[in-house]
């Protein structure tokens, strides 16, 4: 899509409005749409959502274990941030679409109740962390 919107063929004002829609209204839709059509019966989420919290969880900690040799290879906390959240956030559509595509409606049902319960709230938490830390750390003056 990046050489559709590079492309010129769509306004660049009608572009931003359309990843807005897609992002805070269709997005969502699709989530709430998945999981109220969804049939969880026998369906056995708990070594799933310790998958996925454990590789989260494990993802972020060695980032922010290299965080003191990324800074004293000059890395801004800026760059850091960046590099934490393109290491940790899931590409959701991606996700969702190889779910379907791989396991059926199951699939699809159990990586949008990951990605409603645990994905969203764990890395929308985490990621403004990690842009504090990084910016408390490069801030003049820190001993760290």
């Amino acid at each position: 899509m990046e050489w559709l919107r590079r492309s010129k063929l769509i306004d660049q004002r009608l572009w931003i409005g359309l990843e807005q829609f897609g992002y805070y209204l269709l997005f969502p839709a699709l989530l709430f749409s998945t999981l109220a059509e969804a049939d969880f019966t026998g369906m056995k989420a708990d070594a799933t959502a310790i998958a996925t919290i454990g590789s989260v969880a494990a993802m972020s900690a060695a980032l922010l274990l290299s965080w003191p040799l990324l800074r004293s290879r000059q890395t801004s906390g800026a760059t850091f941030t960046s590099i934490f959240q393109t290491a940790t956030r899931w590409k959701a559509f991606i996700a969702l679409a190889v779910a379907q595509k791989l396991y059926g409606e199951l699939g699809l049902s159990l990586t949008a109740l990951v990605m409603t319960l645990i994905i969203i709230p764990i890395i929308s938490t985490m990621s403004p962390c990690s842009c504090g830390s990084a910016a408390a750390a490069a801030a003049p003056g820190s001993s760290s």
